[in-house]
C-alpha cells in the first residue's frame, strides 16, 4: 500500500464526487458531512465511471443504472456488490489516500 496525494482538497465541495488518477488506476473522491472519502471509480455492476455520479447522503449513486453504494463500507445498497474503499487522511489542505500497489 502506498499513499497519494490530492490537493487542494478545499476544491471538492461538500455534496461532490470527482474522478481522479492515481497510482495508475482511477479513483473517485468525494466529501459528506462525515468528511473525504475514496473508493474505486468503477461500478462494480456496469463499470460507470463514479465520480460521474452523485451523492446521496454517505452513498455513491452510479450515473448508468442509480445503484448506490456505501462510501465508508463499500456495501452495494442495490445489488450486494461490494465496492473498494481506500482510506483517506487529511493534513491541512492536502488530503492522501491509501492505495494498493499494482499486483497487491
Amino acid at each position: 500500500m502506498a499513499w497519494h496525494t490530492l490537493e487542494p482538497a478545499g476544491e471538492l465541495r461538500l455534496g461532490e464526487v470527482k474522478t481522479f488518477k492515481m497510482g495508475g488506476r482511477y479513483v473517485a473522491v468525494g466529501r459528506t458531512d462525515a468528511g473525504f472519502f475514496a473508493v474505486d471509480d468503477n461500478c462494480p455492476h456496469a463499470a460507470g465511471s463514479l465520480g460521474e455520479g452523485m451523492l446521496q447522503d454517505e452513498c455513491v449513486v452510479c450515473p448508468i443504472h442509480g445503484y448506490a453504494y456505501h462510501v465508508r463500507s463499500g456495501e452495494g445498497m442495490d445489488d450486494g456488490e461490494e465496492l473498494p474503499v481506500f482510506e483517506t487522511r487529511l493534513d491541512g489542505d492536502v488530503l492522501h489516500v491509501r492505495l494498493p500497489e499494482p499486483g497487491e
